[in-house]
């Protein structure tokens, strides 16, 4: 769908911003910019997360009600992209339980 490829649009531009410039690796000096982009989109409600491809440890997420340290390594999305390159999913959270929400992860 387009809302898919707008997503992944989002997810290689976060993408290129960890491998060139924090040598594919999340630090706190990279939040601003993710900020950003989550600000060049306000027509789609963003929520943003870093998630460590190692052990599916949640390392940030723009959301303040994140749990920050949990795993996230059994999500339909997360298990797709690591097998596949791309993951989508969609479901509702514990934080919008009255909504679906589309996941995206690459």
């Amino acid at each position: 769908t387009s809302l898919q490829n707008e997503l992944q649009s989002i997810n290689e531009r976060i993408y290129s911003i960890l491998e060139f410039k924090y040598n594919n690796t999340y630090s706190n000096n990279c939040a601003a910019e993710i900020k950003e982009i989550q600000q060049d989109y306000p027509d789609i409600p963003l929520r943003i997360s870093i998630i460590s491809t190692g052990d599916g440890t949640l390392l940030y997420d723009t959301s303040d009600d994140a749990p920050i340290g949990d795993n996230h390594l059994t999500r339909p999305e997360i298990a797709e992209a690591l097998a596949t390159g791309v993951g989508y999913d969609k479901r509702s959270s514990t934080l919008t339980p009255e909504k679906d929400n589309l996941y995206s992860a690459t």
